[in-house]
């Protein structure tokens, strides 16, 4: 059997905007949350690389979406593994309903020796019995996003805090897009309609680390850089709407 988990889910109200809405950086987080729980079931969740000396480390991510669901309503939330790399390795995403797909994602992944800091072997991960599937998310490649912010926008500030930090003691991924995103007022998010999201993760962050928070526009959509004070960048992420 193909390792596909399914779960029908309701999206609550603390996942939603303003306009009552699952919020686009609260894609991230349900896409998220559905790869730790399975995880978990297929025996690569975050307790067990722990007993190895491993953790799960996100490199990249990207969602499409084609509309965002109401709240309250119920969906259908699949996640998969690709057949891994070397060193890397892709999860994807969907989310639906009976008539429509809401929304797709693939996230790029890697394991890191916590003693060591380097990069293990993706494909020793899972089991020898994993059956891939050859079905993949339908989402744009992954584009090169520049670190150059020097001639952006600055938007502000955010210092990482006790809500940012998650169990690797470091800012949480969807914590970055969360943040970035509150950058932006809630009249342009009902008017840009977003429909492509891909955030590149470049180096952890720790509580009380400052964050600047740059924007560089573009025709069709936006930039967000999140820099470290020696101009380090830590999060990188494009915008694109209709």
């Amino acid at each position: 059997m193909e390792c596909i988990f399914e779960k029908e889910t309701v999206i609550p109200l603390s996942l939603c905007d303003n306009c009552g809405r699952l919020s686009v950086h609260n894609v991230f987080t349900v896409f998220m949350d559905l790869a730790a729980e399975h995880a978990e079931l297929i025996e690569v969740g975050a307790d067990r690389l722990a007993q190895r000396g491993m953790f799960w480390l996100t490199v990249r991510t990207k969602v499409h979406i084609n509309s965002r669901p109401l709240m309250m309503s119920r969906v259908q939330a699949e996640t998969w593994p690709e057949a891994p790399g070397r060193i890397r390795c892709n999860r994807h995403y969907s989310l639906r309903d009976a008539e429509q797909v809401y929304a797709e994602g693939v996230t790029e992944w890697a394991v890191i020796d916590v003693n060591t800091g380097k990069l293990c072997k993706a494909s020793d991960i899972y089991r020898a019995d994993t059956v891939y599937s050859q079905r993949k998310a339908e989402v744009k490649p992954f584009e090169k996003i520049s670190e150059d912010f020097e001639s952006a926008r600055y938007l502000g500030s955010h210092t990482v805090n006790s809500a940012d930090i998650d169990l690797g003691q470091h800012m949480n991924n969807a914590a970055y897009v969360r943040a970035m995103m509150g950058f932006i007022p809630c009249r342009e998010l009902e008017e840009l309609d977003i429909t492509d999201a891909e955030v590149v993760f470049r180096a952890p962050c720790y509580e009380g680390n400052e964050l600047s928070v740059y924007r560089r526009d573009f025709d069709g959509g936006f930039d967000l850089g999140m820099l470290l004070p020696d101009g380090k960048a830590v999060c990188l992420a494009r915008f694109t709407a209709k």
